[in-house]
């Protein structure tokens, strides 16, 4: 039988799949969302402090906002502290940004 597993996407699947046999992770920060939920739910704390760090390192004006609720969302801390500090320190851009993803929607 097939077991469909579709809660998250397939990159974020095979990267936890690569992380268990390799112990290494290279993904957008954007998917780093998606693998720090997953890594949440097996309690890989290694994969946790990973995905944090991705997700440092690619922050931008355009995914600030995303990537500050996602912290919220999943309870990290020094994550979310993180974020916020970039968005107050990029505050006009990250507003903008924000509003002009908001006319999107």
């Amino acid at each position: 039988e097939v077991i469909e597993i579709d809660q998250l996407s397939y990159p974020v699947y095979h990267v936890f799949l690569q992380y268990l046999y390799t112990d290494t992770v290279d993904l957008p920060p954007e998917d780093a969302i998606g693998l720090l939920d997953l890594a949440t739910s097996y309690c890989e704390n290694r994969l946790k402090k990973l995905c944090q760090h991705i997700i440092k390192r690619g922050i931008t004006v355009e995914n600030a906002f995303s990537l500050f609720s996602a912290a919220v969302r999943y309870d990290v801390e020094d994550l979310e502290e993180f974020c916020s500090k970039f968005c107050v320190n990029h505050l006009t851009e990250v507003t903008q940004t924000f509003g002009k993803w908001m006319a999107l929607c």
